[in-house]
């Protein structure tokens, strides 16, 4: 069936996970996000709690399907929250068998492979941050970049972004946009 889904998976090492997310719409896979965090949390249940109400919480696009790979005691009161939302009912389904099983796993599979991923880039960012550290003539190896543009919207409004890299990396929560006046 041609239906619109965000299909979720996880990949856990020590107190790291990655996140990845398959947006499927009207049955084609239109795109995939990852995310990577440390967690306290000793059960994935409470960390994609937490994590999707902070996902959904943004204004952002809700299917009609959302497909977790971990049992949830909250996903009624999360169908519940993502209806009101979007104004239509949507299903939260942590499926045991069939084509969503073979969905989470791919899901799985992109997560395990953003967390390699990572690891095999750490000495490629080693040596940028140090041929940065060269470059630039600093004392120490920058432990926090912040990169500012500026752009005009048809002339008249100014707005500022910021982005930022903490030890070589995007830290998407540190990014702030701003309206110049």
């Amino acid at each position: 069936t041609f239906i619109d889904r965000d299909v979720f998976g996880y990949y856990l090492t020590g107190n790291e996970v990655w996140i990845e997310v398959m947006f499927i719409r009207s049955g084609n896979m239109e795109d995939v996000a990852s995310y990577h965090f440390s967690t306290n949390y000793n059960a994935m249940e409470e960390v994609f709690r937490s994590f999707l109400s902070q996902f959904y919480s943004q204004t952002r696009f809700i299917p009609a399907e959302i497909i977790i790979p971990v049992e949830s005691a909250d996903s009624r009161l999360l169908e519940e929250w993502l209806a009101e939302k979007k104004g239509k009912k949507v299903v939260v389904i942590n499926p045991k068998r069939g084509d969503k099983v073979r969905l989470v796993e791919m899901a799985q599979k992109n997560a395990e492979n953003a967390y390699r991923v990572s690891q095999t880039h750490a000495g490629d960012l080693t040596r940028t941050l140090m041929t940065l550290k060269e470059t630039l003539k600093l004392k120490h190896i920058p432990e926090r970049i912040e990169c500012f543009d500026i752009s005009n919207i048809f002339g008249k409004h100014a707005v500022g972004s910021m982005i930022t890299f903490e030890q070589g990396k995007p830290n998407k929560s540190r990014y702030k946009r701003f309206r110049i006046k």
